[in-house]
């Protein structure tokens, strides 16, 4: 089921792009570090609540925002700031790497759609 939901963001992403070259590599590094437990260990509970409750702010600036990217951007970048010093980690590089994408819109719903699928 979650490989399922793997293909599924993927074919989106690349869907919404229009072509799979138009992706930058940051958006499968960040997909693969989330797929492969590499952000957060099952047994660190503290870091996979911080995890959820960065998926759970930024679905959350998403509907406030009604998809419009600066905003969401701003949104979550402003008030998602997680605790855990691994999940801190991985939002800076989501920060990063949404500054050299299109539509942050589509990073922030791909990775987050792909992480609730993990938790």
């Amino acid at each position: 089921m979650k490989l399922i939901g793997l293909l599924l963001i993927i074919v989106a992403i690349t869907t919404v792009n229009a072509n799979q070259d138009d992706v930058p590599q940051c958006v499968y590094d960040l997909l693969y570090k989330a797929k492969t437990n590499q952000i957060c260990k099952q047994s660190d509970t503290d870091c996979l609540r911080d995890l959820k409750s960065l998926d759970n702010c930024s679905l959350n600036c998403k509907g406030q925002n009604q998809n419009k990217q600066p905003q969401t951007f701003n949104c979550v970048k402003n008030n998602c700031k997680p605790t855990n010093p691994y999940v801190q980690v991985f939002f800076d590089e989501l920060i990063k790497c949404e500054s050299t994408i299109y539509s942050s819109i589509v990073l922030f719903s791909t990775l987050f759609a792909f992480i609730f699928l993990l938790i």
